[in-house]
């Protein structure tokens, strides 16, 4: 998997503008009964995190292990100290 370049993010894509940019996601998660579409795209070791409403907005990025554990945050407008630009 080649890198990303993540400074082709911005605050307030969508999913369908992540998958315009980089592609279909190796996988997809984060679905249940009352959420039926994935909030969770995956590429390589980088997790897309979106909001599950039907507006389904990029909400976080996120590096994982080989085992999907939490690496560290690239983006989450959660966390004002965590960098709007997703340049690494």
């Amino acid at each position: 998997m080649p890198e990303l370049d993540l400074s082709k993010l911005r605050r307030g894509m969508t999913r369908r503008e992540v998958v315009s940019e980089f592609g279909e996601p190796d996988l997809k998660g984060g679905i249940s009964r009352k959420y039926p579409e994935p909030c969770v795209y995956r590429y390589g070791n980088i997790e897309f995190m979106f909001e599950q409403l039907s507006s389904g907005v990029l909400e976080m990025v996120q590096e994982v292990d080989k085992f999907g554990g939490h690496v560290r945050w690239l983006y989450s407008i959660h966390q004002p100290n965590v960098s709007d630009d997703f340049d690494r």
